[in-house]
């Protein structure tokens, strides 16, 4: 298990980002996965990117990479390309893959916010292991606004254990 520690910095970072999102995707009309669906309001909606944002903080402190996010990427991964970065503040929450981000050579990392601005990187897996072990989830379960697959956070791999070429990801 790994906890990092968020700072100042990162969650007014964060929050300039969220909004930043929020105002994109509706300027353009774009649904960012599952982000800006007529079933959330605009506080859940920016709850929402403010979450994914800290996690991919979270992410680059670990490594030591800078946190630049790319605004216009919709479709992209996170951390410049490298992997998915899933964010939670639930205790014991699971990974949540949208079939939009899944790839089978995906490297998904699960983080989960705490308390004072703590974050657990929770664990790892490759798209292709998640198609394993993963659960169906749609709207009529769980309240999801689009369908995904759910990974439950046993079948990650520890964080320290994530293959890394430099400051790139593995692809497997």
């Amino acid at each position: 298990m790994a906890i990092v520690q968020l700072e100042k910095y990162d969650a007014v970072l964060c929050s300039t980002y969220a909004a930043q999102f929020c105002w994109n995707a509706h300027k353009i009309g774009a649904k960012k996965h599952h982000g800006y669906t007529s079933s959330r309001n605009f506080e859940q909606t920016m709850a929402h990117y403010f979450v994914g944002c800290m996690a991919e903080a979270a992410c680059c402190r670990y490594y030591g990479m800078p946190y630049d996010l790319n605004l216009d990427g919709l479709h992209s991964a996170d951390l410049d390309g490298l992997c998915e970065v899933k964010g939670s503040t639930h205790e014991r929450s699971n990974l949540l893959i949208y079939d939009s981000q899944y790839h089978p050579d995906k490297l998904m990392v699960h983080v989960r916010l705490m308390d004072d601005f703590k974050a657990n990187l929770v664990g790892w897996i490759f798209g292709r292991e998640a198609a394993e072990v993963w659960e169906e989830r749609d709207s009529k379960r769980g309240g999801f606004d689009t369908p995904c697959k759910l990974v439950r956070w046993q079948h990650l791999k520890p964080i320290e254990s994530m293959p890394m070429d430099g400051r790139r990801f593995a692809r497997g």
